[in-house]
């Protein structure tokens, strides 16, 4: 599990750092921002309570290094470990744990 949780926050880091600006997947993250926050958000009316879904979007796949680990980790743990019912602690913890490990790698990087 240890294994794991350090393949996440790796591919956490790697996925936030390769879109910064001037990276190679930056257009990809600028053309996510133009879907979420003007296309999208500029349907949604002000008053709405669902104005923020852009925001909920956008953070877990590429916005917060933080709270990367909760969708991408959900998505390699499915991937990788054997559907059972021990995911649903596993799941969980592999998500916190790799969203601490993220948060100290990328102050450690930056």
């Amino acid at each position: 599990m240890l294994q794991l949780i350090i393949i996440i926050s790796l591919y956490c880091n790697g996925l936030h750092i390769i879109t910064r600006e001037g990276q190679l997947f930056y257009p990809l993250r600028t053309f996510i921002e133009d879907l979420l926050f003007v296309k999208l958000a500029g349907a949604i009316p002000a008053t709405a309570w669902y104005k923020q879904l852009p925001t909920f979007v956008y953070k877990p796949l590429m916005g917060c290094i933080k709270c990367m680990a909760s969708f991408w980790g959900i998505v390699i743990s499915l991937t990788v470990l054997n559907l059972n019912l021990n995911l649903l602690w596993q799941i969980p913890l592999i998500c916190i744990s790799a969203s601490a490990l993220n948060a100290v790698i990328y102050q450690l990087y930056e």
